[in-house]
């Protein structure tokens, strides 16, 4: 697997069907997720976005975040997370930084931050123009996945390039730690725009990813008997009281 993207293309071929992602409430197949993806790509494209063109994704745990990351590694741009739910001068910080020539946000989406916005402005997935490209170039392993934004809390928020290849070894050696397969189910409670919850859990062969994070006490309760319940092959630390990543049926992973 030389990058992620060729997994996804590899896996939509020889199972199209097969259940990619379940995030809030909508499911995504490896098929749709691939098909999707190419569809967006060609209107980003239309749109005006160019290889290396750095787009910040202000879509939250959604599965239209994972159509435009994925479509925007197939014209060559850089997909950025940024976290929608920041103030605005937060935000419009974050963009800035990155020199975004695209904003893709939310629908109904009112907070643009002030001062000079992106070339090709703040757009919802549904104001894109339609239209088709036909992409001839895919990313190599040396070229950028995304870039991760720091979290800003001990110093001025920074981008982090991760590249093709490393995403794929980063995942790769994950899957190896874990003893995964194809049948395993991967939970997350961490948002995309966190490291944690797009290298770990963001293009894995399965994931499920829920909007509603539990806290507190709550989330112990809640954690561990949902942890009785599923089929999950990992889950949080906290959900599992015996180690940070465990399954029902197979005990406390090495």
């Amino acid at each position: 697997m030389d990058t992620v993207l060729d997994a996804l293309d590899a896996r939509a071929a020889a199972t199209p069907e097969r259940l990619a992602f379940v995030v809030g409430v909508e499911t995504v197949t490896f098929g749709a997720l691939a098909t999707d993806s190419r569809r967006l790509a060609g209107r980003l494209g239309t749109l005006g976005v160019r290889p290396g063109d750095r787009v910040a994704l202000l879509l939250g745990s959604s599965a239209g975040f994972l159509r435009a990351l994925f479509a925007l590694q197939r014209l060559r741009a850089t997909p950025v997370a940024v976290h929608a739910g920041l103030p605005a001068e937060a935000v419009g910080r974050r963009v800035a930084l990155i020199r975004a020539a695209l904003a893709l946000v939310p629908e109904g989406w009112a907070d643009a931050p002030a001062g000079p916005a992106p070339r090709l402005g703040w757009r919802p997935l549904s104001a894109l123009p339609e239209g088709e490209l036909a992409v001839t170039t895919r990313p190599g392993p040396e070229d950028v996945a995304y870039l991760q934004l720091t979290s800003g809390t001990t110093a001025a928020s920074k981008a982090a390039v991760v590249s093709h290849r490393s995403l794929a070894a980063s995942l790769a050696a994950s899957v190896s730690f874990l003893e995964a397969d194809a049948d395993d189910v991967f939970v997350s409670w961490m948002p995309l725009h966190h490291d944690l919850g797009l290298v770990r859990f963001g293009p894995r062969r399965w994931c499920w990813s829920s909007r509603r994070r539990p806290t507190s006490r709550r989330a112990l309760r809640t954690g561990r008997r949902w942890r009785r319940r599923s089929p999950a092959r990992c889950a949080p630390r906290w959900a599992s009281p015996r180690g940070r990543c465990a399954s029902p049926h197979r005990g406390p992973s090495r």
